[in-house]
């Protein structure tokens, strides 16, 4: 069942990609996402997007990495925050977040780990926040691999 709802969030990332670059057929994203059509298709084949990639198309057309995968906030990367409950405005750099999640992305590659979206965006949200709650000015990647290790 996992599976499938991991199915399920893929085909959703990819129906908001398509609806953003007007087109029909997932193997068009291929020129926007900086890859080629056989990519796409081994995507797609073993369920899961390369989140690296996500995030250089989403810092090319500055949109909300919230929106791109997980369909929730503003389609635009903004300073506002949209959670269960609340929307507020968090005077932060964009390019902050953009960092935790390559961090992020990149301990989830170090330590040979695959993550549902959700979760990637609960990661990215709780090291965003610990970040704002102690004045500093990044998340100490050995956090990030703490993090990561209890996730997975």
């Amino acid at each position: 069942m996992a599976e499938g709802k991991r199915g399920d969030q893929l085909r959703q990332i990819l129906d908001r990609l398509k609806t953003l670059e007007g087109v029909r057929n997932d193997v068009d994203l291929a020129g926007p996402l900086a890859t080629n059509k056989r990519n796409v298709s081994a995507w797609k084949e073993r369920g899961s997007l390369p989140w690296e990639c996500l995030f250089d198309y989403s810092q090319r057309r500055q949109i909300s990495l919230e929106w791109l995968i997980n369909g929730r906030g503003a389609r635009e990367a903004t300073q506002l925050v949209s959670e269960p409950g609340a929307v507020y405005r968090l005077d932060t750099d964009q390019d902050v977040l953009y960092r935790i999640a390559a961090d992020v992305y990149r301990a989830l590659q170090q330590s040979q780990t695959d993550i549902s979206p959700e979760k990637f965006s609960q990661v990215l949200r709780l090291l965003h926040r610990d970040m704002l709650h102690s004045r500093s000015e990044q998340v100490a990647y050995e956090k990030i691999l703490e993090m990561v290790k209890l996730v997975s």
